[in-house]
C-alpha cells in the first residue's frame, strides 16, 4: 500500500513537473494579415524582405523571464551566426490575465529557396514546458528581379592611366521569369570612358550568366586617383534598373610627366594603332598596323619602341624608323608574337622623334591557350585557284590582242 501511495506521488510531481506554462497565445499577425494555426490556406511573402510578426499573448498566472522565439527552419545557412531566419525577444514579466502585444522582425534572405515553410511561435520561460503554434505560409519571389553578383577587372581593381581595363559583370535572375535582351553598361563617369554588351537570356530560378568581355581604354594622362567603376544593368525592356560600384585606382603614367625644359609644349605629331585589343593563340603572331602623323611643319624622323612582357616578340615592317613629311601620315606594320602566355597581355608603342616623346598607344594582346586548327589544304587550294584565274586572264588578253592583228610592243 505505500509503495502504491509513493508511486502515485511520484506521477503527479512529473505532471507537474512538465506543465505547460499557463499562457494562450491569441493572434498572430504579418503585415496586419491575421493568421490561424493549421490553415489550408498560406500565406504569401516575397524574399529579400522582413516578416514583421505582431504577436499577443495572455497569462493566466503571474510569471517571471518569458521570451516570444519566432523561426523559419529549413533555410541552408541557418547554422551560420546572423544568418538565420529567426527573432526573439527579451525576458519579460507577466501578470496574470493581462495581454501583451510583442512584434517580432524575422528577415528574409533573397537566397532562401522558393517553397512552403511553417512559421513557428514558441513562448517560453525557464523551466515550463513551452507553448507553441504553427503557421504555414509560403515564400515567394518577384517577377522581374537580376541582381550582380559579380564584377571581374582584368588586370584587377588597380591599372595605370592610359592602360586598358577589361570587365565581366556575373549577373543571377531571382526572379519568376526569363528575361532577354539584357543591357550591361560598364563605365567609370569621371574619366568618361564606358563600355555595353547585351546578353541575349537569363532563365529563371536563380540561374547566372554572364557578359563577355568590355574593352575600356582609359585616358592617356588620367589624374593619380580612386575612381568609381559604374556597373548599370537594364532588363525587363528598360523598365527595371540594377546598379552597384567597384572602385579603381588609377596609377601615373611616365610618359605624362611635366615637360623638360625646352620642350615643345605641344606634340609634333601623333601615333594611332589599328586596334587595341587583338587575340592571339600561344605561339602564334597577329599584325597590327600603327599610323604616325607628322603634325609640325618640316619633314622630321620617327622610331617606335615597345614595352612589352616578356614572352611577347615584337617586330616592325619595314623599319622601326620612318620619314614623315609634314601634314603627311606613314603606317607601320607590326608584328606581335605570343610566347607560352596566358590572359591580357599589355603591350605600350612610344614614337620617338629625336630626343622628343612624341606620344605613345597601348594595346592588350588577350593571349588564347593552344592553337587554333590550320587548313593548309584549304590554302593551297585558294592559292591555286589564284594562279588559275590569273593565268585564264593572261590567256584571254593574248587571244584578244591576237584577234585584233596587231602585236604587242614591250
Amino acid at each position: 500500500m505505500k509503495k502504491l501511495v509513493a508511486l502515485s506521488l511520484l506521477f503527479v510531481l512529473l505532471a507537474v513537473g512538465v506543465q505547460a506554462i499557463p499562457i494562450t497565445i491569441d493572434t498572430v499577425e504579418v503585415e496586419e494579415v491575421l493568421l490561424v494555426e493549421n490553415s489550408t490556406s498560406r500565406l504569401d511573402v516575397e524574399r529579400d524582405d522582413r516578416l514583421d510578426v505582431r504577436v499577443k499573448i495572455t497569462a493566466q498566472a503571474s510569471l517571471d523571464n518569458v521570451e516570444i522565439l519566432g523561426f523559419i527552419s529549413g533555410f541552408e545557412y541557418n547554422d551560420i551566426p546572423g544568418e538565420r531566419i529567426s527573432d526573439i525577444t527579451q525576458v519579460f514579466q507577466l501578470d496574470a490575465n493581462v495581454s501583451y502585444v510583442r512584434t517580432l522582425k524575422i528577415p528574409l534572405p533573397d537566397d532562401v529557396d522558393v517553397d512552403d515553410y511553417k512559421l513557428r511561435i514558441i513562448v517560453s520561460d525557464r523551466f515550463g514546458e513551452s507553448t507553441q503554434a504553427n503557421f504555414d505560409f509560403k515564400i515567394d519571389t518577384k517577377r522581374h528581379d537580376l541582381r550582380i553578383e559579380d564584377v571581374i577587372l582584368i588586370p584587377g581593381n588597380r591599372v595605370r592611366a592610359g592602360a586598358a581595363l577589361l570587365g565581366k559583370v556575373r549577373i543571377e535572375n531571382k526572379g519568376q521569369r526569363e528575361l532577354d535582351d539584357v543591357k550591361v553598361v560598364m563605365g567609370i563617369p569621371a574619366l568618361g570612358v564606358s563600355a555595353t554588351d547585351y546578353i541575349d537570356e537569363i532563365k529563371n530560378n536563380d540561374r547566372q550568366d554572364e557578359t563577355e568581355e568590355m574593352f575600356l581604354r582609359l585616358p592617356q594622362c588620367s589624374e593619380p586617383g580612386v575612381y568609381k567603376m559604374v556597373v548599370d544593368v537594364y532588363y525587363n525592356n528598360n523598365r527595371d534598373h540594377e546598379s552597384t560600384s567597384v572602385d579603381v585606382q588609377v596609377t601615373e603614367n611616365d610618359l605624362c610627366g611635366k615637360p623638360a625644359p625646352g620642350t615643345p609644349s605641344t606634340p609634333t605629331g601623333g601615333v594611332v594603332a589599328g586596334t587595341n585589343l587583338v587575340s592571339v593563340h600561344a605561339g602564334e603572331s597577329t599584325i597590327v598596323p600603327f599610323s604616325i602623323t607628322n603634325s609640325g611643319g618640316t619633314q622630321r624622323g620617327y622610331s617606335m619602341s615597345f614595352q612589352a612582357p616578356a614572352g611577347i616578340s615584337i617586330k616592325v615592317s619595314p623599319s622601326s624608323t620612318v620619314i614623315v613629311g609634314p601634314g603627311k601620315t606613314e603606317t607601320l606594320f607590326v608584328s606581335i608574337e605570343a610566347g607560352d602566355l596566358h590572359g591580357p597581355q599589355t603591350v605600350v608603342a612610344t614614337v620617338s622623334s629625336g630626343t622628343e616623346v612624341v606620344e605613345s598607344a597601348n594595346i592588350t594582346v588577350d593571349v588564347q591557350k593552344g592553337k587554333p586548327k590550320s587548313n593548309k589544304a584549304l590554302q593551297g587550294v585558294l592559292i591555286a585557284l589564284v594562279a588559275i584565274l590569273v593565268l585564264i586572264g593572261l590567256v584571254m588578253a593574248f587571244k584578244r590582242t591576237g584577234d585584233d592583228g596587231t602585236q604587242p610592243y614591250y
